[in-house]
C-alpha cells in the first residue's frame, strides 16, 4: 500500500522540476540595465502612469483662499437659482448666464427656480449662482438693500448673487456680469472660473434717456408682459390714474357709482409687492395721478365731473393735504422736475397744455385728434407721452408740442388707462376684459431693424 501512495508523488515533483528548469529566453532583454542616453521624460512616473491613476492634486487647480471656485478641473457644483415667478426678463437673463458659463468653461451647470415643496428643505449653503431675488437666506432684504437705479454682483459665504433694484436692472447685471468676469481671463480661463471672496461690485446709478430709443425717423413694436392683478375690493373694481415715483407705483381703483370714490394703491417697482393702500378717497372719476418729486406729494386729476379740480395726497401717507381748482378743465397730468412744469391733457378732445409749478400756463397745444379714448400721460425731460384706448397706442410728443412718433401697443382685451415711465420700460395699468378688475403691464419699446 505504501508503494503505491508514494509512486504518484514521485512523479507529480518530478514535472514540477522539469518546468521550473526550463529558460525563458523570450523574457532575457528585462535583465538588461537603461541606457545611459534614457532621457528624464521615458523614465518620469508621471509619463508611465495611465491618467486614470493620475493624483488629484496633479490635476486640480490651485486656489489661495481668496478665492471661489465656480468651475474647477472641468466640473461644477453650483447650479444658477431665479424665483420661480420670476419676470421674464429675470429667466432670460437666468438663461443667457448658463449658456455664457457653458461656451466659456466647457462646463454647464443646473438652471433651476427656488420652488421648494417644503422651504424648511432647502440649503441655504448650497453653491448656487442666484439671479435676481428668491426664497434663500442670502438674499433676505437683499433688494431693499439695493438703492435706486443700482445693481450688485456679491459674494456671499459659497453663494453668488447677482440682483439689481428692478427686474430691468437684474438683466443688465447678469449682461456685467457676463462682460466683466465670465469674459475676462483673469477670471475665466482654461476651463475654469473663479471669483474673489470679497467680490461686492456694486455699479449705478444708470440713467434711462428715452432720446437714445425714440425718434421721428424709427418706427417701433411693444413687448408687454403682465406684472400682477388688482381685485375688486369693497367696489373699487375700476382701474383708473396712475403714476411712478421712480421707487413705488400708484394706481387708482374706482368704484362705478354716481359718486365715485378711490382707492389709490401703493406698489414696490423693485418687486412689484403691495406696500400700502389709501383710505376711500372722495377724488372723483380719479382718471390721472402724477407725483411731484420737489414737493414729495401726489396730485391728482378728478375730471368728470369736476374737470378743474385737483387733490394732493402726501405720498408717504397717501393722506389729502388739500383740493383746489385749476383754470383747465382736464383729463391728465405729468410732471417734470428738471423743467418744474406740469403736462395737462385738455378736456374735450388731445390738445395739451404745459404749467408752471404753480399750475399758471406757460404754453397751449393744439395737436390733430386720432379719435381715440383719451387715458393717461407721463413724460420726461424730452418727450410727452399719452396713452389711448381702442387702439391702444402711445403718442409721443416733444415738448414744443410737435408730433415725435406712434407706438402701437401689442395689448388686447384690455382699456389702458395710465403710463408711467420706469428704467426705460412703460409700466401700463389697464382694466381687465370685464371691467372687473386691474391689470398691470411692464411694455418695452423695440426699435424695428
Amino acid at each position: 500500500m505504501f508503494k503505491k501512495a508514494i509512486l504518484p508523488l514521485i512523479l507529480v515533483c518530478c514535472i514540477m522540476l522539469c518546468c521550473c528548469g526550463t529558460p525563458n529566453t523570450s523574457d532575457s532583454s528585462d535583465t538588461t540595465s537603461p541606457s545611459d542616453d534614457t532621457t528624464p521624460s521615458q523614465t518620469t512616473p508621471s509619463d508611465t502612469m495611465p491618467p486614470s491613476q493620475t493624483t488629484p492634486a496633479d490635476t486640480t487647480p490651485q486656489l489661495d483662499d481668496s478665492m471661489l471656485g465656480i468651475v474647477l478641473n472641468n466640473a461644477t457644483e453650483y447650479s444658477v437659482i431665479r424665483a420661480e415667478y420670476a419676470a421674464n426678463i429675470v429667466k432670460q437673463a437666468a438663461s443667457s448666464l448658463l449658456r455664457a458659463i457653458s461656451e466659456n468653461t466647457g462646463v454647464t451647470p443646473a438652471i433651476t427656480s427656488d420652488w421648494a415643496k417644503d422651504t424648511s428643505t432647502i440649503d441655504h449653503h448650497a453653491p448656487e449662482i442666484i439671479v435676481g431675488d428668491s426664497n434663500r437666506a442670502a438674499c433676505e432684504g437683499l433688494i431693499d438693500s439695493i438703492a435706486d437705479r443700482t445693481f450688485i454682483i456679491r459674494v456671499v459665504d459659497n453663494q453668488v448673487l447677482i440682483a439689481g433694484a428692478t427686474d430691468k436692472l437684474t438683466a443688465r447685471a447678469v449682461d456685467y456680469f457676463i462682460s466683466e468676469y465670465i469674459n475676462n481671463p483673469e477670471y475665466c480661463s482654461d476651463g475654469q472660473l473663479v471669483l474673489p471672496r470679497e467680490l461686492n461690485d456694486v455699479q449705478g446709478p444708470f440713467e434711462f434717456e428715452m432720446t437714445d430709443l425714440i425718434n421721428s425717423e424709427d418706427s417701433y413694436i411693444t413687448k408687454e408682459e403682465k406684472l400682477f392683478s388688482i381685485a375688486n375690493v369693497d367696489g373699487h373694481r375700476i382701474m383708473q390714474g396712475g403714476c411712478t415715483d421712480g421707487t413705488y407705483c400708484y394706481f387708482a381703483m374706482v368704484t362705478n357709482t354716481d359718486t365715485q370714490h378711490a382707492y389709490i394703491y401703493k406698489y414696490s417697482v423693485k418687486d412689484w409687492k403691495p406696500v400700502a393702500r389709501s383710505e376711500s378717497l372722495p377724488t372723483d372719476h380719479t382718471n390721472d395721478i402724477c407725483y411731484n418729486p420737489d414737493t414729495n406729494e401726489l396730485i391728482i386729476a378728478h375730471n368728470a365731473p369736476n374737470r378743474y379740480t385737483l387733490t394732493v395726497l402726501d405720498a408717504d401717507t397717501m393722506a389729502v393735504k388739500k383740493t383746489f381748482n385749476i383754470g383747465h378743465r382736464i383729463f391728465s397730468i405729468a410732471y417734470n422736475q428738471s423743467r418744474s412744469q406740469y403736462v395737462v391733457g385738455l378736456s374735450g378732445g388731445q390738445d395739451f397744455a404745459i404749467l408752471d409749478s404753480n399750475f399758471e400756463t406757460v404754453k397751449q397745444y393744439n395737436v390733430n385728434s386720432t379719435g381715440y379714448t383719451t387715458q393717461g400721460v407721463e413724460c420726461d425731460d424730452d418727450f410727452i407721452y399719452f396713452v389711448q384706448y381702442n387702439q391702444n397706442v402711445i403718442m409721443v410728443y416733444d415738448w414744443d408740442g410737435k408730433l415725435v412718433t406712434r407706438i402701437d401697443l401689442e395689448l388686447s382685451g384690455v382699456e389702458p388707462e395710465n403710463i408711467s415711465l420706469v428704467d426705460g420700460e412703460f409700466i401700463i395699468g389697464c382694466n381687465n376684459s370685464t371691467w372687473t378688475g386691474g391689470v398691470i403691464y411692464r411694455v418695452e419699446v423695440i426699435k424695428k431693424n
